[in-house]
């Protein structure tokens, strides 16, 4: 995991608000705020959380045209994402 100093974030997917840290992945952050989200092995490997990002900063190693895993990306910033028609 990514260490980074702890301080939060809001990310908005698909306009919920979900209230994180920048030490959890957003994958982590958006199912501990008890949102629905497409994935399934969260490692990078099946691509089902990919989303795309439409405002703020993120880290991740992971860039298919502007499109992100969420079990590979770090909130560097207040996030909003979506999901929707979102295809890799």
């Amino acid at each position: 995991m990514l260490k980074r100093k702890d301080s939060s974030v809001t990310i908005f997917f698909d306009n919920i608000p979900c209230q994180g840290n920048k030490n959890n992945t957003i994958l982590d952050t958006v199912l501990e705020a008890g949102v629905a989200i497409k994935y399934s092995c969260g490692v990078g490997q099946c691509k089902q959380c990919s989303f795309q990002l439409l405002s703020g900063k993120i880290h991740s190693n992971e860039d298919f045209q502007d499109r992100y895993l969420a079990c590979q990306s770090y909130p560097l910033t207040d996030l909003n994402i979506t999901q929707k028609g979102v295809k890799l």
